[in-house]
């Protein structure tokens, strides 16, 4: 990954484009994985690092398509797009969508980075990573709604401990105890 990035890893495109061509990344996400974040407010944030040659001009856009059935894999519902100016050199964009937007992602999602050149021929350089799309907690408290936790999630707070591995006080002699 670049230098100024948040982890590790990036997926590079190197494309020669003219003008109109479109270049860019997509996730498809299943119900299962997205639906707690049907109807809420959600932030999608990534680490991006673009250049452009022969001096064409580029659009970046983010896009969210929604399925019409669980998982039914047509993604033809845009539930929404947005465009986007991205960082000077490698850098972090934050991208908000409000939770009218995300009604229907309980049924699957395709989530998209789109660059599409405006003018000019040349060839993009660009690398994104540390995609991350998430619940935005302080919306929704702003909103007055309480974060939502899945149920699954909040049951595992705090370390696990099997059987064999509970605390068990001990009275040593002295009326001093253990734990053990």
């Amino acid at each position: 990954a670049p230098a100024g990035f948040r982890g590790l890893n990036a997926i590079r495109i190197q494309a020669p484009m003219s003008a109109g061509s479109i270049a860019g990344w997509g996730q498809r996400f299943e119900g299962q994985m997205v639906r707690d974040l049907d109807g809420k407010n959600v932030v999608v944030s990534f680490d991006l690092s673009q250049s452009v040659s022969g001096g064409a001009t580029t659009t970046w856009y983010l896009q969210l398509f929604g399925n019409t059935a669980l998982d039914n894999g047509t993604f033809s519902t845009t539930l929404f797009s947005t465009t986007f100016t991205p960082p000077a050199s490698a850098g972090v964009v934050s991208i908000a969508i409000p939770a009218a937007s995300t009604v229907g992602l309980k049924y699957g999602a395709y989530f998209r980075v789109v660059a599409v050149r405006t003018s000019g021929s040349g060839t993009l350089d660009a690398y994104l990573g540390s995609v991350q799309f998430e619940a935005d907690r302080l919306v929704e408290r702003l909103d007055g709604a309480a974060p939502s936790i899945p149920p699954q999630r909040a049951a595992r707070r705090g370390p696990r401990r099997g059987a064999g591995s509970r605390r068990r006080r001990t009275r040593l002699p002295g009326g001093q105890s253990a734990l053990g």
